[in-house]
């Protein structure tokens, strides 16, 4: 199964990832700052309960986030997914594979 997932979806793991490195609630973190960069690939930034600076999350970290949200809000399986980042036309996505099988979900 192929998860597509949008720009709000690729926030919630970002917001779900910070959540869980700083022992805080996912609707305390803020997403300041999404991006991607050819030689860098993705970045976020974020804060949480206002004014507390996370560390600028990578590729990997905003994949793990996906994961974790996707685990944490929707019961799928970890071990059984892989993500892969898109950015074209300025539009922000995620391809998240689930048991690599061919049927395509849009959340």
């Amino acid at each position: 199964m192929i998860l597509l997932l949008n720009e709000q979806e690729i926030i919630d793991g970002v917001c779900v990832f910070v959540a869980n490195k700083y022992d805080v609630e996912p609707q305390d973190v803020n997403l300041q700052e999404l991006s991607y960069n050819k030689s860098v690939g993705f970045t976020a930034n974020a804060t949480f309960r206002g004014h507390y600076n996370a560390d600028t999350l990578d590729t990997e970290d905003i994949s793990e986030g996906i994961v974790l949200f996707l685990e944490e809000f929707h019961s799928f399986n970890p071990d059984v997914m892989t993500v892969e980042l898109k950015f074209h036309k300025n539009i922000f996505s995620a391809e998240v594979r689930v048991n690599e099988d061919k049927k395509t979900i849009i959340l």
